[in-house]
Parts: C-alpha cells; sequence; structure tokens
C-alpha cells in the first residue's frame, strides 16, 4: 500500500466555505496527500481562487473544472476515479478535518491491518463554524459513534445501515470507493452518501470506528441536503432498504435504519401526493402508536390528509405544536 492519501472534495459555487475545507487540510501534519478539487460552479470565482492557492500549498492541488457540471453523484466518482493514493478521504465543500484527522485515521491501518475504512466522530457546527457541543454529542450518540464500540466494527454493513459510518470525512480504500461509486439523484435522491455507505458494508468488510473527532460537519443555511425540507432521504432510503437482502444477524439495523427513515419517508410522499404509500408507513411496525401520538407524529398525519396545495402552505408556515424549523435532524429527535 502506498502512503499517500488523496483528499477528494467535490464543490460547486461556494468559493469561501472550500477555502476554509482547503486550509483544514493544509494544516495536517501527515507527509505525503495530495488534495483533488472537482468543480461544479457556473463562474470563475472558485477557479481563481484555486490558482491562487496553487502557488503556496503545502500539498499538491488537483483541480478540474467540470463543464459542463457534472452533478454530485458524477462529480464524486470522478475524483475517486483521478485519485492516486491508495486511500482516499472524501470531504464536503463546507466541511472541515480536524488537524489531528489524516494522522488518526491513518494509524487505524496499524491497528487493525487489512481495513476497508476508518472514521470518527462529527462536530456539528453553524454555518459561522461555531462548535455545537451538545447537538454534536446527540449526533453522534445518535449513530452509534461512542467509546464502547470503538474499534473494529463486528459488522461493516451494519454500520452502514446505523449511519455510523460517516457522510464524508472518512478514509477509504480507493479500490473500494472505485468500485462501489456513488449513484445518481434519480436513484437514490439526495442520500448518496448514505447509500454509499450501506453498499459499500455490503460488499467489503472490515470498519474501523474511532472514538475521537476527526471532521466538522456544518449546518448551512443554502444549497445543503441538511437544510432541504423537501429531501428525497426516506422517500429513496426507505423502500431500498426495505428490499436488501441481509443476513439474520443484520435485521436489527435494518428495523432501526427503517424506524428512523419513516417520519422522512411520510413526509416525502404527503407533500407529494402520494398517500397510500405515506399512510402505508404511518401505520406500520416501523412508526409505533407511541410515535403517532407524539406532536411530530401529529403533525405528519395532518399533512398527510391534507390536499398536496395545503400540505405544502401548511410546511411552509414552519411551525407546528409549537415546533419551528423543522429539520430532518429535528423531525427524527421529537419522534424518538
Amino acid at each position: 500500500m502506498n502512503r499517500l492519501i488523496s483528499i477528494c472534495i467535490p464543490t460547486c459555487d461556494r468559493p469561501f466555505l472550500l477555502q476554509e475545507a482547503l486550509e483544514s487540510c493544509f494544516v495536517q501534519e501527515y507527509d505525503s496527500m495530495e488534495i483533488i478539487i472537482g468543480d461544479d460552479s457556473e463562474n470563475n470565482n472558485t477557479e481563481k481562487l484555486i490558482k491562487n492557492l496553487q502557488l503556496t500549498a503545502k500539498y499538491k492541488i488537483h483541480y478540474i473544472r467540470n463543464t459542463p457540471p457534472l452533478g454530485q453523484a458524477k462529480n464524486v466518482n470522478m475524483l475517486f476515479d483521478i485519485a492516486q493514493g491508495d486511500r482516499l478521504v472524501l470531504l464536503h465543500d463546507d466541511d472541515l478535518l480536524l488537524p489531528n484527522a489524516i494522522v488518526d485515521l491513518d494509524k487505524c491501518w496499524q491497528l487493525e491491518p487489512g481495513l476497508t475504512a476508518a472514521f470518527g466522530k462529527q462536530y456539528l457546527i453553524s454555518m459561522l463554524g461555531e462548535i455545537l457541543l451538545q447537538e454534536s454529542e446527540n449526533l453522534n450518540r445518535s449513530y452509534y459513534r461512542t467509546a464502547n464500540v470503538e474499534g473494529l466494527q463486528a459488522s461493516a454493513v451494519v454500520s452502514g445501515l446505523l449511519r455510523q459510518f460517516p457522510n464524508n470525512g472518512y478514509m477509504v480504500l480507493s479500490a473500494a470507493a472505485k468500485s462501489i461509486k456513488y449513484r445518481d439523484r434519480n436513484i437514490v435522491g439526495d442520500a448518496c452518501d448514505q447509500d454509499f455507505g450501506i453498499r459499500l458494508g455490503i460488499a467489503f468488510d472490515k470498519f474501523y470506528f474511532l472514538n475521537k473527532y476527526t471532521s466538522k460537519y456544518r449546518i448551512t443555511t443554502t444549497n445543503s441536503v441538511s437544510n432541504k425540507e423537501d429531501c428525497q432521504i426516506g422517500e429513496f432510503m426507505y423502500p431500498m432498504i426495505e428490499e436488501l437482502s441481509l443476513p439474520e444477524s443484520s435485521e436489527y439495523a435494518r428495523k432501526c435504519a427503517l424506524t428512523n427513515l419513516a417520519p422522512l419517508a411520510i413526509k416525502s410522499y404527503a407533500l407529494q401526493g402520494r398517500k397510500k404509500e405515506a399512510w402505508n408507513i404511518y401505520f406500520s411496525k416501523n412508526f409505533s402508536l407511541i410515535k403517532r401520538a407524539a406532536p411530530g407524529g401529529i403533525y405528519l398525519l395532518l399533512l398527510s390528509l391534507l390536499p398536496v396545495i395545503f400540505s405544502k402552505k401548511f410546511l411552509q408556515t414552519q411551525y407546528y405544536l409549537g415546533l419551528k424549523n423543522v429539520s430532518r435532524i429535528k423531525l427524527i429527535d421529537s419522534l424518538r
């Protein structure tokens, strides 16, 4: 295995955030890295930024301007394909690596030779970069990134299903990433990161969880899946996970994943007028009676009962039973 590690960064029209992401790469203490940027931007601002940074950057920066834009999945796959390192790290353009990230993740291969992937914990940060400590703790606990499960995971597919495997900031064998690749939005909606983690876990083994913060995940206000009220994660992932062929030992993880995705799927189907599909999940074993009676459950019932035009107006008020700005994370948490 060569020591070179490729940091792959897909970007689109966010030069200021990209600069922060790159600065988090420049402070890494690992001595053999390359940075590869795939740019889907519609203007030249990002290209100008990179040309200036290339003059003084600590690590070599490969920059590719995609004309026409490739879209997220094809952009990521292009970066995977041209990575020269035997291992790569995917970093979204609005997120950050902690200074210890590359060295610490590299050490996981020394502890457990033959790994497919290694990852640590994520800080949640605000748009301005402020660390949200309590929200970060809740996120990592919800995704089973806790001290008691540190080390080589018993099942890689379970790690993917439970979203322990993160959306970015992980280190993975380049050959595995190139083999699995991202799937297009028409197949997995906005859930390409989660879909990648699950399929990686099915095809390969040996995921290592490091009980240490290695990255920062930004909750952005624009152009981000984390802020899309109409995100299609539940709509695409719920039926996909239902249909997976899994060993009996992984069934509990499927149940957990479907339980977490149920409110998102109900919401997405309700807003599209696909009432039968919304109700099938609402009254399923994956959405318990207790959750139906909770404020979030009543909200989802109203969304699914109203005609689409009124459901969307109801959603746009961003207000139900005292809860405002119901994001993906808040909606799930309100139903736990």
